[in-house]
């Protein structure tokens, strides 16, 4: 009779740790494991049995791991992202990257491996459970990089190849490229401000002729040759908000700004100046080239975490718009109208900064500026 109780005690105790090895299985994390940052506060080597599991996959698989040095505040800068990788010089990876700019809080040399580094990460995992699939993040999970892939704050830098990284889209084609480098179209290049500071600039000549047009309760009136011999625009009280900057006489044209809040848009357009429609709209605000062939409208879209550049023609004092880029590497840096300069009839240039942030989303890098070249706008 005991040895029978003895023999069922056995059996309980075997299947309830069978059940637990299913519970954690299933939920995708073993919450039991020591995570990398516990493990190296205690010693420099890290056994095969710290592997973290997610969806019953193995990350950053670790047989013996010694880490060599920890560097504190990354920043990711390869332009393409880094990807991150189940084990070093391998081809299976984790699906998801680290995009340009991320901040990583610590990454780890690791003895015997040159060029690679480890670092915790939140991936995106899925189980099936009752044959429901569930999706959800999970922290602390150890994945190998590319140490050349992330800096410091102190060596945060981009090469000109990385500054024309984006992608473009033509209005007249309507073909749209992404994750290319546009140097055919536009060529993007770095100066320090010394080179600035040496450059022969000219003035932004901006064409704009000023008249006697005024804002007057919050209501602004543009004369045009046409009934009703004016176009009014009113501001919508925490709706929509119009500015007048002037005409263009060789365009025949108002520029006015409209800033809607609702949908959170800030366009600048021309409106004709014979009958009052609207004509050509800009990302913001309009330059115009020299030699009044080219517009180029520049964006900071630090909330888009990009910069958007919109290219237009001029021809026979019609606009043509051409193109449409984005960069994800940098961004205009406070800049106000008059801070931008154009070199000759084809280049332009202005001050701008790393598109990186740290997490309490602050850029940490200084600034410098950009020198664009149009090289294409057929």
């Amino acid at each position: 009779m005991r040895l029978i109780l003895f023999l069922l005690l056995i059996l309980f105790f075997a299947n309830c740790k069978e059940s637990k090895k299913s519970t954690l299985e299933g939920t995708g994390f073993n919450s039991e494991r020591q995570t990398l940052k516990d493990k190296v506060n205690k010693s420099s080597v890290i056994q095969q049995d710290t592997i973290i599991y997610v969806s019953q996959m193995s990350f950053a698989q670790l047989e013996d791991v010694i880490i060599k040095d920890t560097i504190l505040n990354t920043f990711v800068t390869n332009i393409r992202g880094a990807r991150r990788f189940l084990k070093p010089n391998s081809q299976k990876r984790v699906p998801e990257k680290f995009n340009f700019g991320s901040p990583l809080d610590r990454i780890y040399t690791v003895e015997g491996l040159k060029g690679w580094c480890l670092t915790e990460s939140t991936v995106r995992a899925d189980t099936l459970i009752n044959n429901v699939r569930y999706r959800y993040d999970t922290n602390n999970v150890l994945v190998y990089i590319n140490c050349n892939d992330v800096a410091t704050e102190d060596n945060l830098k981009i090469n000109d190849n990385d500054l024309n990284f984006g992608g473009y889209y033509n209005y007249k084609t309507e073909v749209r490229r992404k994750d290319i480098t546009i140097d055919s179209l536009l060529q993007i290049s770095s100066l320090s401000k010394t080179e600035f500071d040496g450059l022969n600039k000219t003035k932004y000549p901006n064409f704009i002729v000023s008249n006697s047009v005024k804002k007057n309760n919050e209501i602004i009136k543009l004369p045009i040759e046409k009934e009703p011999f004016y176009i009014s625009f009113k501001d919508g009280k925490g709706q929509s908000k119009y500015e007048y900057y002037g005409e263009i006489p060789f365009l025949n044209s108002h520029l006015i700004s409209e800033i809607n809040y609702k949908a959170e848009e800030h366009i600048y357009a021309y409106y004709s100046k014979t009958n009052g429609k609207q004509k050509e709209t800009f990302i913001d605000y309009p330059y115009i080239s020299p030699d009044k062939k080219h517009i180029i409208s520049i964006h900071n879209g630090i909330y888009e975490s990009s910069t958007a550049i919109q290219l237009a023609v001029i021809n026979s004092k019609n606009v043509e718009n051409k193109y449409h880029f984005t960069f994800a590497g940098w961004l205009p840096h406070n800049n106000s109208i008059e801070d931008y300069y154009w070199l000759d009839n084809n280049t332009i240039v202005f001050k701008a900064i790393l598109n990186i942030k740290d997490y309490t989303d602050n850029f940490v890098s200084d600034y410098f500026y950009i020198k664009i070249e149009i090289q294409d706008s057929n």
